[in-house]
């Protein structure tokens, strides 16, 4: 048995090792070759191979893609219809650990109405979707999303990004006169009289 000391810190990104006295340039894991020697610098044993695998730190936030992300949805659009997706990265791990898995939620949506909560995010794949009826563009015409990306499934650091969703018009509305009643004469091929 023997202790492994180790003289410099690992950044697993770079498979670097900081300041490091064996080769350190190969892929991870990282391979060292160690002998025994006495106390005169004689082989006691035959070299052997140490392997070090190098696991991930969850030492950075998710970031978002876009500082603003901006979509749009047709007004009286029903729930359940996609609206847009959102990304976030994070420069951890995701293969072999949850640091870098991200999850996604909606903080705040501004205005607050018709309800309270208009829209949904899928919290694994940052996609937006209607989930309440009631989105009239001549009653709110944008809506700002407060998001959060958290990393370890949801459970690590957090960041947060904003989502701008405008609401499109549909022809909803049908024209009107004004004033509701009109007095006109007109003479005009057989001459009639609208009153």
């Amino acid at each position: 048995g023997g202790t492994l000391l180790l003289a410099g810190a690992v950044e697993r990104r770079s498979l670097m090792v900081w300041p490091c006295s064996f080769h350190a340039d190969l892929p991870p894991p990282l391979q060292l070759l160690s002998h025994a020697v006495s106390e005169n610098g004689k082989p006691l044993e035959e070299p052997m191979d140490i392997i070090v695998t190098v696991t991930d730190q969850n030492d950075n936030k998710p970031q978002f893609t876009q500082e603003v992300f901006r979509g749009s949805v047709m007004e009286g659009a029903t729930p359940g219809t996609s609206v847009m997706e959102v990304t976030a990265t994070d420069a951890d791990d995701a293969l072999e650990s949850y640091n870098g898995v991200v999850a996604y939620s909606i903080v705040s949506q501004v205005p607050a109405e018709p309800e309270k909560q208009m829209f949904a995010i899928n919290r694994g794949t940052g996609v937006i979707s209607v989930i309440a009826s009631g989105l009239d563009r001549e009653r709110v015409q944008e809506y700002t999303l407060v998001l959060e990306a958290t990393d370890l499934d949801g459970k690590g650091l957090t960041t947060r990004g904003s989502a701008v969703i405008k609401i499109d018009d549909a022809n909803d509305n049908a024209p009107q006169f004004s004033p509701s009643v009109l007095d006109s004469n007109c003479t005009a091929l057989g001459a009639s009289t609208l009153k």
